[in-house]
């Protein structure tokens, strides 16, 4: 069963002493949304590490989710390092939140050991062609991406806007930085392929 994060203090102990990447589901008992969110995680939870999930009612716990402006429920955000690394809004399936959590797991990707895994978002439409195409990409060079579908979820609509100013998709996030349109070069050049 996932954790409840009670207060600000056990929330700043869970991200700050773990090692591995931890999931935090900021929801509310209010919202369906939020309940149908929880229950694909506890799906998750039974095959995923002990530890790396766990849930935040922000209605009770109020003093954490501003800081992260956690504007909408169900919000994921998949910390890595004590450090926000992907947030995730809306409800996603089991296997979207198992591949989400195995992508922070993977080990460090340099030969060194310093720099993490490239992290990316492909943000959507079902309507889209240059989203299928971006995806299509990605895929062909085996890069691991999550995939936000704005049409169905308002809140990460408004919120990528609010980052970019741009309301077109697709737009990939590249460790922090946005790619906007079908734009290969760009995409090469983040990913150093």
């Amino acid at each position: 069963m996932i954790q409840e994060i009670q207060n600000r203090k056990q929330f700043d102990k869970v991200i700050a002493e773990l090692d591995e990447p931890v999931m935090i589901l900021f929801y509310t008992d209010k919202s369906e949304k939020s309940q149908q969110a929880l229950e694909n995680l506890e799906k998750v939870d039974s095959e995923a590490a002990e530890n790396s999930i766990y849930k935040l009612n922000a209605r009770i716990v109020s003093d954490v989710h501003p800081r992260y402006n956690v504007t909408t429920v169900p919000t994921v955000i998949t910390f890595r390092g004590g450090r926000p690394s992907e947030f995730t809004y809306g409800v996603q399936s089991p296997e979207y939140y198992q591949r989400l959590l195995q992508h922070y797991s993977a080990p460090v990707n340099t030969e060194d050991g310093t720099a993490p895994a490239n992290r990316v978002t492909v943000y959507t439409t079902p309507t889209c062609p240059y989203c299928t195409q971006v995806k299509r990409y990605l895929d062909s060079h085996n890069v691991t991406y999550s995939e936000v579908d704005v049409a169905s979820d308002q809140a990460a609509a408004q919120e990528l806007v609010s980052r970019t100013g741009q309301q077109g998709v697709p737009q990939t996030e590249i460790n922090g930085q946005y790619v906007i349109g079908y734009n290969t070069a760009e995409i090469d050049r983040l990913l150093n392929l």
